[in-house]
């Protein structure tokens, strides 16, 4: 009877270590994502909204809203529009250091949504943005950018 209950016990912690195990997998899913590391926002930017998620089709409009960040010790990803649309989340110049934190995206149906959350931590002595850049496929018709305040659909033509 006591092995029993032991067995009873031991399957029960093993499904619910499971199931939790699973829950967190999928409500992290960045792996897929493919970041592009190098880039600045060009000075001429100009950006209305404490955080703007944008999508950019094409090279030219990528240069009108980046440029090359390169240093002696780092290298610069490389664009591909023959493969892939490129999303962004930016947010607006401050004071306040701040945190792109892509928490969770999902592809389904031609949809990506993207959950992001941005985190403020003090002062700084200058202003900067924070963005984070990213690849995705031509098959990507529309991007849902999900935050804690709000949700931004951008249909790619």
């Amino acid at each position: 009877m006591t092995i029993t209950k032991t067995l009873f016990a031991l399957f029960t912690i093993t499904a619910i270590v499971s199931c939790f195990q699973s829950k967190t997998k999928e409500s992290n899913n960045t792996d897929k994502l493919t970041y592009l590391n190098g880039y600045f926002l060009r000075n001429n930017v100009s950006l209305n909204e404490e955080v703007n998620p944008i999508v950019i089709t094409s090279k030219n409009e990528f240069d009108n809203y980046f440029g090359i960040a390169k240093t002696m010790n780092n290298t610069v990803s490389e664009v591909e529009f023959d493969k892939n649309n490129y999303a962004a989340i930016i947010t607006k110049p401050s004071s306040t250091k701040q945190m792109v934190i892509i928490t969770n995206s999902k592809e389904e149906n031609g949809q990506l949504t993207i959950n992001y959350k941005i985190l403020k931590e003090g002062n700084q002595t200058f202003v900067s943005n924070e963005m984070k850049i990213f690849a995705m496929p031509k098959t990507i018709k529309s991007v849902n950018f999900v935050s804690e305040r709000e949700s931004k659909l951008i249909e790619i033509n």
